[in-house]
């Protein structure tokens, strides 16, 4: 039988293989990533489902109807109702589209509410500055990838943005010189709370169990910045 196969074998050898341990040894938190080989795969089980249940249409249309209902309900499925768990950028689960939805909106509504664009300095990591930058265009925005990311050279990237002009850049030294009309600090992650060191913050609550951290600074001040780690100096200091 694998010889009369051997050319089918080979064709779906090397349409699953390479994905599957691209997938398996060297990353696989992105679902995208995993298409590579779950779309073969699910070619052959759906030829697998035809030619074990072609006989009978009442069992082709009860397996069909079992395997349909049981993907409904895992994805529809509230894994998070609490908003506890942390935040899955790469999830493509209902519950997790939702809670990113709530926790997002939730941010962006409250700084237009809250911080002027023209004394405020908007600061995230690499997670979800596209759509922070997108629906806060009027902001000064930076985003520094090292506070969240230790991969070298990626953990150095930054990048600057206001009103959809993005400039990206590489740099070594972890050092933020605050503009001189800054007057605020946002942090959009949850966890910079627990990241700045030495100085006093605001933190505010908000919907979706999210929080953003506020920072009061005179220009000139400079923010240096590590893995999770934050710390503010003075001029004067």
């Amino acid at each position: 039988v694998l010889k009369k196969n051997s050319k089918i074998i080979i064709f779906w050898a090397a349409w699953l293989v390479p994905g599957l341990l691209y997938n398996l040894f060297i990353r696989t938190e992105h679902a995208g990533y995993q298409m590579s080989y779950l779309t073969g795969l699910l070619i052959l089980i759906s030829y697998a489902i035809w030619r074990t249940t072609k006989k009978s249409i009442w069992l082709f249309v009860t397996v069909l109807t079992i395997i349909a209902l049981f993907n409904l309900y895992w994805f529809f499925y509230d894994r998070d109702p609490e908003y506890a768990k942390p935040y899955r950028p790469t999830s493509f689960h209902y519950s997790d589209i939702k809670k990113n939805d709530v926790k997002t909106g939730s941010k962006v509504s409250f700084v237009r509410k809250n911080f002027d664009p023209q004394s405020t300095l908007i600061v995230s990591t690499e997670v979800l500055w596209r759509p922070y930058s997108y629906y806060l265009p009027e902001y000064h925005y930076v985003v520094l990838f090292r506070l969240d990311n230790t991969v070298i050279p990626y953990s150095y990237n930054k990048i600057a943005s206001q009103k959809i002009d993005m400039q990206w850049s590489q740099e070594e030294k972890f050092i933020l010189t605050i503009p001189k009309n800054v007057t605020k600090i946002v942090f959009m992650d949850d966890s910079t709370q627990s990241w700045i060191k030495n100085y006093p913050f605001k933190t505010h609550h908000l919907p979706g169990n999210s929080v953003i951290t506020e920072i009061s600074v005179q220009p000139e001040d400079k923010l240096f910045y590590n893995y999770h780690e934050i710390i503010i100096q003075q001029p004067y200091q």
